[in-house]
């Protein structure tokens, strides 16, 4: 509502000055301006909000700005790192379980999966925004909202690489940036996802073995694929920062291994899309991935020779296991 001035306030009114009241009208005057200033005043604390309130709006939406992005930059960490679908139950309203994300119990039942995952979130979410991830209602839109993003990000970028990646592989790039249905009778691509080329897909897929046709049972997840696109989340000296860079990735995990493998599995499938379940193919992703990332999660000396493996080439470190060299790795079974 817009102020009045002394002007507008006064526009209405007949004002006669006689000399015989002058001392009088003097006196009215007076008192219609103090009445005046009054109502202004009046009119700026009932329809302005003053800059008390003004500040303190602001600062509660900087606040809240600023703790979404923290939440976004969690979300495209635990994309690349930890899993790359959202558990069901994951942001139920409830507190830290006292499990150790990393136990092999955490695998026994769907309730011991999710307390596991709710561990594992509350590690690695700072310890900041843990009162937020029980309180702040949308913790978890903005989380989910976030990992699809990151999500679809990571797999254009992979895509646009997908010559580079398969090159070793003899694969008609056109093939890879075309639609993915002419993969599908190509006996190239049909030998890196059946056992020879024949029969039906598979969990322990050839792409996803040290050599597609000789398929070594401990050199599973060994693969150049699963390399090569695990090197695309790693910088390299001279070129700009990779994704994981800027989130200051710096070694393999279990989620990133079974990532990197799901992403070279699915970019030779004849699959148009990426899903839990693809409609084309029927080869469940979601819960192979949740395969790998168990089989790595136990720490068995064949996930210790894949970890070894992966931080070699990928990051450049040493071995850490050297004393498990001499142990035969022990292979996961499907």
């Amino acid at each position: 509502m817009p102020q009045l001035s002394n002007d507008d306030f006064f526009s209405n009114e007949e004002i006669n000055i006689d000399r015989e009241d002058n001392d009088s009208d003097n006196d009215s005057l007076e008192t219609d301006s103090s009445e005046a200033s009054d109502f202004e005043q009046m009119q700026r604390v009932l329809h302005d909000p003053g800059p008390t309130a003004e500040v303190h709006e602001l600062q509660k939406t900087s606040e809240s700005l600023s703790i979404d992005a923290s939440i976004s930059k969690e979300a495209k960490k635990y994309t690349l790192l930890y899993n790359f679908w959202v558990p069901d139950g994951l942001f139920l309203p409830m507190p830290k379980p006292d499990v150790d994300p990393h136990s092999p119990t955490c695998w026994t039942s769907p309730e011991a999966k999710l307390d596991g995952a709710v561990a594992e979130l509350y590690s690695i979410v700072p310890s900041s925004l843990h009162k937020h991830m029980e309180t702040y209602k949308q913790f978890g839109s903005i989380f989910t909202s976030a990992l699809s993003q990151e999500w679809s990000n990571i797999l254009r970028a992979i895509k646009d690489c997908a010559g580079i990646v398969f090159t070793p592989y003899g694969l008609d790039p056109t093939c890879l940036s075309g639609h993915p249905s002419g993969r599908k009778e190509d006996p190239k691509f049909q030998i890196l996802l059946k056992k020879d080329g024949v029969g039906e897909h598979m969990r322990l897929a050839p792409i996803l073995f040290k050599k597609h046709d000789n398929m070594v049972a401990s050199e599973f997840l060994m693969s150049l694929a699963i390399t090569l696109v695990s090197s695309l989340t790693d910088h390299k000296r001279g070129q700009p920062k990779a994704r994981g860079q800027h989130i200051g990735i710096n070694s393999a995990t279990s989620g990133l291994i079974s990532g990197a493998a799901t992403l070279a599995h699915f970019l030779v499938s004849p699959d148009l899309e990426l899903s839990s379940i693809s409609g084309e193919t029927c080869i469940p992703y979601s819960s192979d991935y949740n395969f790998y990332v168990e089989k790595l999660s136990k720490k068995s000396n064949w996930a210790l020779c894949i970890f070894d493996h992966v931080n070699h080439e990928v990051f450049g470190k040493d071995s850490q296991s050297k004393n498990t060299s001499l142990v035969p790795p022990v292979p996961p079974t499907a």
